[in-house]
């Protein structure tokens, strides 16, 4: 079997324009793989969303908005690669957009995720519970976070959870939905 090679040696990026319609502006990934180790997304207006189906987000290792939602809607195994997900864009929009994960993540690599001071954080999904990760790093506003790992711990190295002192009610929040968080480290 062939190995996988990126479709892109460099950098990509996907802009979809602020245009007229409810979904005006979105940008919707429905494929399995998306091969490339850095993906530069804009939906064109905090707004919009960027969509993520069906476990592509596994091969990607890099996810960036300028202050547009992320959401990932299908099981993520992080194939020992990592994944950082951040809708600030590196803090040039330092209120950043929701980032949220609906099923399971897996898989021998790290998950960075960043909120910023308005973009709340949710996974639903058991978190390592297959495959420990080997590192768990959330900023945001808001975060709600389902089981972290089960029989054994779901991550081997440190998780690190922290919510920014944002806007709302309950700015700055984590809730833990789950009912396991067996966690080496956890700060």
């Amino acid at each position: 079997m062939a190995a996988r090679r990126p479709g892109v040696s460099g950098a990509t990026s996907v802009t979809a324009a602020d245009g007229a319609g409810p979904d005006a502006g979105s940008i919707t990934l429905t494929g399995t793989t998306y091969n490339q180790n850095q993906l530069t997304l804009n939906a064109g207006a905090a707004t919009n969303a960027v969509q993520v189906a069906g476990g592509a987000a596994a091969a990607l290792t890099t996810i960036t908005t300028s202050g547009d939602t992320v959401t990932v809607t299908g099981a993520v195994d992080l194939n020992a690669r990592g994944l950082t997900v951040d809708s600030t864009a590196a803090g040039g929009s330092a209120a950043g957009a929701n980032i949220s994960f609906n099923q399971t993540i897996d898989g021998a690599g790290a998950l960075t995720l960043t909120g910023g001071t308005l973009g709340d954080v949710t996974i639903t999904g058991a978190t390592g519970n297959g495959t420990a990760l080997t590192g768990l790093t959330i900023t945001g506003n808001d975060i709600s976070l389902g089981n972290i790992g089960g029989a054994a711990a779901g991550g081997s190295g440190a998780t690190s959870v922290t919510a920014a002192d944002g806007a709302g009610p309950d700015a700055g929040s984590i809730t833990l939905t789950g009912t396991t968080y067996n966690q080496n480290q956890l700060t």
